[in-house]
C-alpha cells in the first residue's frame, strides 16, 4: 500500500476559468518507499459562495454545501503521473471556490493517506 503522501499546490493558469494543479511528494514523506506510489489520484469539488443549495447539490455536479474535512468529501477528478495538470471549470463556476486533495495509488489500485486540501477561487 502506498506510504507516501502528496502536496498540492494551486495557481491561476492564466486562461479563464483555468487552474493549474501542481503535484509533488510531500517533505514529510521522504521516509516512504518511492516504488509504492504508482500515479496519483486526485479528488475535487466545488462550494458556490454561501454554500450549495439542497438543489446544487443533489445536482449532477454535487456542489459542496459547507467546506470538505477530509478528501472523502470530494468527488474524484483523474489519476495521472504528471507533476502539473490544467482544470477548465464551466464559465457559470467562475467565483466559485474549488478544493483539490491527493493521495498515491499504487499499481493495485490500493490508495494512500489523503495529502491535505486546498483551495482557490475559480477565476473568471
Amino acid at each position: 500500500k502506498p506510504d507516501g503522501q502528496v502536496a498540492v499546490a494551486l495557481s491561476y493558469a492564466g486562461g479563464a476559468f483555468s487552474i493549474a494543479v501542481h503535484l509533488k511528494r510531500e517533505a514529510s514523506s521522504e521516509d516512504a518507499d518511492p516504488r509504492r506510489d504508482y500515479d496519483i489520484a486526485i479528488y475535487r469539488s466545488l462550494m458556490p459562495p454561501g454554500g450549495a443549495t439542497v438543489e446544487q447539490a443533489t445536482s449532477a455536479k454535487h456542489y459542496l454545501m459547507k467546506p470538505p474535512v477530509s478528501g472523502d468529501d470530494l468527488l474524484y477528478y483523474k489519476s495521472t503521473r504528471k507533476k502539473k495538470v490544467i482544470v477548465v471549470f464551466d464559465p457559470h463556476e467562475s467565483g466559485m471556490t474549488a478544493y483539490f486533495c491527493a493521495r498515491y495509488e499504487n499499481q493495485k489500485g490500493e490508495a494512500g493517506n489523503w495529502g491535505r486540501i486546498v483551495s482557490i477561487t475559480v477565476p473568471s
